[in-house]
């Protein structure tokens, strides 16, 4: 079965469809691996960004408390009382945040404990210059208590840093390789687009010029005998008429001569059949160049 030009451009029209369905499909998984990543890296900023927080709360609960024992006025325990919800907050955040990290949750929970004994210190020494034991309350400072507790708690959250600082590393890497996937898949995309209109332009041009080609043949028989090649009737006609419009358009004289030649193929039949008849194994011109050369 012969196979048509449509039925070419169908299937190359279907194929393509298809495969830009399938090159679709990895795109979407692409990006949304990149956008997964590019969500990692941008929830190790936050876990990084509300560790600095706590450690800066925990400073501020110990300025205010210093403030205060030196002066005794509570005016100065505004950045303790204010940094209280904060550590709880920022301690509750970042256990959300590590919720699929187990290293980072038994970290946070010593972490909690931590920044709990410090600020048993910080509430002993206020509690001691409240009842104005003001020395009492100096000599808890001096003893260095709330200095180790907070180093404590600063090693602790510089090794989850640490930790994170890793897991952003591993992540912005992935995170390149997905942004270069995404890159191919869309470069694989158009490539697979521009081929399919090339193809389809291919098939369309080659059935245009074909179709062109019969008309061409299909005019020029409707134009000429078979026999003699020469104009027919409509040949003669169709000039005919083309040369009336030029001659009318240049405003220039029309000479036509017309010559009837009755029984003209007979003869022409009868002389070229001995020709036939001795020309074993050679070249067989057409009729026309038949009559011409007789």
């Amino acid at each position: 079965m012969r196979v048509t030009t449509e039925i070419k451009v169908i299937a190359g029209f279907s194929l393509g469809f298809l495969l830009m369905v399938g090159l679709g499909v990895a795109t979407f998984r692409t990006t949304k691996g990149l956008l997964d990543e590019n969500q990692k890296v941008t929830h190790t900023f936050e876990v990084i960004v509300s560790l600095d927080n706590v450690i800066a709360s925990m400073t501020d609960a110990q300025t205010g408390q210093r403030g205060y024992v030196i002066t005794g006025d509570e005016r100065f325990l505004e950045p303790y009382n204010a940094a209280l919800p904060r550590l709880s907050d920022g301690i509750e955040r970042v256990r959300q945040l590590t919720v699929d990290n187990p290293n980072q949750q038994k970290q946070i929970s010593e972490l909690q404990r931590r920044v709990k004994r410090n600020l048993a210190v910080i509430n002993e020494v206020i509690a001691l210059r409240r009842r104005g034991d003001a020395e009492a309350a100096a000599e808890v400072v001096k003893s260095g208590r709330g200095k180790v507790g907070m180093d404590a708690i600063r090693q602790l959250i510089r090794e989850m840093k640490d930790e994170e600082d890793r897991l952003l590393s591993a992540r912005t890497e992935k995170a390149k390789t997905a942004a270069w996937r995404v890159v191919v898949a869309f470069f694989a995309l158009t490539v697979a687009v521009f081929l399919l209109l090339s193809f389809s332009y291919l098939l369309v041009r080659r059935d245009v010029a074909r179709r062109k080609m019969r008309e061409s043949a299909l005019r020029e028989m409707s134009l000429t005998d078979e026999l003699t090649g020469l104009h027919n009737r409509r040949g003669f006609l169709t000039l005919a008429a083309q040369q009336v419009r030029i001659a009318r358009r240049t405003k220039m004289g029309l000479l036509l001569v017309f010559a009837d030649m009755d029984g003209l193929k007979c003869v022409f039949r009868n002389n070229v059949s001995t020709d036939f008849a001795n020309m074993s194994g050679e070249h067989e011109p057409s009729r026309h160049e038949l009559f011409r050369s007789t």
